[in-house]
């Protein structure tokens, strides 16, 4: 299962790929850190490293990713700065790890039942 930092540093990377050809870059790059205040959010993305190909400032690359992907995502993407904050909505994470969680033991009894139906 992708944990969430992963899925975030993916869709910040298609959002920037979907505005840039070429970047230099992977998605594995993308630098994730703790904004300072709680109240900021869960996650900030710095958009420095995408000024150059980009040819904008981080406060321009920042404010057009968050906007993108706030009109496709249940998360919450703010711009702050040459940042993008996001606030994750927990209700769809915990929804998204209880269905996994659910999907994982009923693979596992069926396993378990088509197990002992062949030892039979």
């Amino acid at each position: 299962m992708n944990n969430i930092k992963d899925i975030l540093r993916n869709r910040i990377f298609n959002a920037v790929e979907s505005i840039a050809e070429n970047i230099d870059t992977k998605a594995e790059d993308i630098v994730i850190e703790t904004p300072p205040k709680p109240e900021l959010g869960d996650y900030a993305f710095p958009m420095f490293p995408f000024a150059k190909a980009l040819r904008k400032s981080p406060v321009q690359i920042a404010s057009q990713i968050a906007e993108m992907l706030s009109e496709t995502d249940d998360n919450s993407y703010q711009a702050a700065g040459p940042y993008i904050n996001v606030k994750i909505k927990r209700e769809a994470v915990v929804k998204e790890t209880l269905d996994k969680v659910a999907s994982e033991k009923t693979v596992s009894v069926l396993e378990k039942a088509a197990a002992v139906k062949n030892h039979a």
